[in-house]
């Protein structure tokens, strides 16, 4: 793992603790590893990845951060599928605030 991705793993980890939201950071799963844990979940949050696309298959609820991508292309679509969009090459432009009041949202309605 990236030391940026430990910072910003930490970041969203402490605004959770301080929200009282239960979570998990799942690392090193297996394709059916993964697939086992959506089904139990109830918030996905991820970046642009290989995971985020086994996401969009099932009926989690899932929040996606793209990174300078076609969102209408690429992105996960669904009725409880959540894309925040960067600007161009630089992923820090989406607001821990605003993934975090995501996650408020589709958590405590």
């Amino acid at each position: 793992m990236w030391e940026i991705d430990k910072e910003v793993i930490l970041k969203i980890k402490e605004g959770l603790i301080k929200r009282e939201i239960r979570f998990t950071i799942a690392e090193h799963l297996s394709i059916l590893q993964l697939a086992a844990v959506l089904g139990k979940i109830n918030l996905y949050v991820t970046n642009d990845t290989g995971p985020m696309h086994i996401a969009a298959m099932t009926n989690v609820n899932q929040i996606s951060l793209i990174l300078d991508a076609n969102i209408y292309e690429w992105a996960p679509a669904g009725e409880n599928k959540y894309n925040l969009k960067s600007d161009p090459r630089d992923i820090n432009t989406i607001r821990l605030e605003d993934v975090l009041a995501l996650c408020d949202k589709i958590l405590l309605a």
